[in-house]
């Protein structure tokens, strides 16, 4: 058909027509950048306008540069229905309560699948009637200070992508009061996700317990790494809870363990927790204080449980490194054997 072709003149009236929308009749996006400064009378970046032609080929537009008022507001503009867009990295930007100027064109970015807002002095009030892309996968909100009490701004954002995998929200100045209200919105919020980053919170045994609670037993990478601020025996029971919650339907395959004041007295839970994993390939305790005493147990039970761990990583476990050194060792060796 022709554009001057009418509806009427090929369908009869009684057919129905089911249509696709492939492309809009939009300038690029870098031209509609520069069009768009000068309308407004606000200054032309070049390199904004280079950044946003490459990211017409590559699908992914990175940026790592403050995002002020008159830079952010004719950028967005030029972002609106924007189909073919992949990826957006913001990240370092001090977006701030600019923010408001993005939001009306997310949910427009129909194809979507990641959004990087780390680092954007975002507060939990900005994340106000947000709509995320409908087929946004990764979504990273880290070192944004949210601190406690965002639970009610948060969840609905995530809500409203029903495929969303993959979450960063280390380093947001969290505790475990952040779960005092709101658990069962985040628990749904979060009932589809397989990737999940909560590292750098101070969320202590307590909020740990809390958090693992309302993670789906989906998930397959867990990173738990300086969410305490000290040493504490119980500090893995919420996840020895967790991995003995579905057994078998457990599908967590990485543990990021790194710098929560682990010692020996933590093995026998984390030797729980493993042996209820059987897809765990990778375990993270590194800038932790096991000693060889420790690893040599722990990989004892890895073995008699013929679990299919292939990646500890000890980076800075400097007590490894000592008295008990070739008992550690031994228990390699062993592990090797079940291999």
């Amino acid at each position: 058909m022709d554009r001057t072709d009418l509806l009427e003149d090929v369908l009869a009236t009684t057919d129905s027509l089911h249509g696709v929308v492939l492309s809009w009749p939009y300038k690029p996006s870098h031209e509609r950048y520069l069009e768009i400064s000068k309308n407004l009378g606000f200054p032309v970046y070049k390199n904004i306008a280079t950044i946003l032609h490459r990211a017409e080929a590559t699908k992914s537009l990175i940026l790592r540069m403050p995002l002020k008022f008159k830079i952010i507001t004719p950028l967005v503009g030029s972002l609106k229905s924007w189909l073919g867009l992949r990826e957006i990295v913001f990240a370092g930007c001090k977006i701030g309560e600019n923010f408001n100027v993005f939001k009306p064109v997310l949910n427009t970015l129909k194809s979507l699948s990641l959004l990087n807002l780390s680092q954007n002095c975002l507060l939990p009030v900005y994340l106000e009637n947000i709509v995320l892309p409908p087929n946004l996968d990764s979504l990273n909100l880290a070192h944004n200070p949210f601190q406690d009490h965002s639970l009610r701004f948060l969840s609905p954002v995530l809500m409203s992508s029903p495929v969303l995998s993959t979450l960063d929200l280390s380093y947001c100045s969290f505790t475990h009061r952040l779960f005092n209200t709101g658990c069962i919105e985040f628990t749904q919020a979060i009932s589809g996700l397989t990737d999940l980053n909560i590292a750098g919170n101070d969320l202590g045994p307590e909020g740990i317990e809390i958090l693992l609670k309302c993670c789906p037993t989906t998930l397959t990478t867990l990173n738990l790494s300086a969410t305490v601020s000290g040493s504490d025996g119980n500090l893995l029971k919420g996840l020895v809870s967790f991995c003995q919650r579905g057994n078998q339907e457990t599908r967590l395959e990485t543990i990021l363990l790194r710098n929560c004041y682990l010692s020996d007295i933590n093995i026998p839970d984390l030797c729980t927790a493993v042996s209820s994993l059987p897809r765990l390939k990778k375990l993270d305790l590194s800038s932790n204080g096991v000693t060889p005493s420790g690893v040599h147990q722990l990989l004892t039970r890895v073995a008699e449980t013929d679990r299919q761990l292939t990646d500890l990583l000890l980076d800075n476990c400097h007590m490894v490194i000592g008295q008990g050194y070739e008992e550690m060792v031994n228990g390699v060796k062993i592990l090797m054997d079940w291999l």
